[in-house]
């Protein structure tokens, strides 16, 4: 599951990691706070990385807890992922909303 989800995160990676070296379209400052609300919000996309596919494979500990953002990046609910399906569930079916707010947030969209 992990080599299969891993191109969401790295398409993902220049928007959640600074290292990433993404910066806003416009050269706008970004809000730290709404950033780390983002990254909290897709965390298991944003978290999925190399050392998951290592020797000591795929470890969470559960639960985990999402906040739900709308499409202006306000919190109206929480999610709470209690297993490896619901977190590789919760990747496939937010992919396309985690790369468009980022998107939007970034001045790209």
């Amino acid at each position: 599951m992990v080599n299969r989800y891993m191109p969401i995160a790295d398409s993902l990676f220049p928007y959640w990691d600074h290292a990433g070296g993404k910066m806003h379209a416009e050269g706008k400052q970004l809000n730290f706070a709404t950033h780390q609300l983002l990254n909290r919000a897709y965390n298991p996309i944003c978290s999925l990385g190399p050392g998951d596919q290592g020797v000591w494979g795929f470890r969470r500990n559960y639960p985990i807890t999402l906040p739900i953002l709308d499409d202006d990046l306000n919190i109206t609910g929480q999610l709470e992922i209690n297993s490896h399906r619901q977190y590789f569930d919760f990747i496939r079916n937010n992919s396309d909303r985690a790369m468009l707010l980022y998107r939007k947030f970034f001045g790209e969209g």
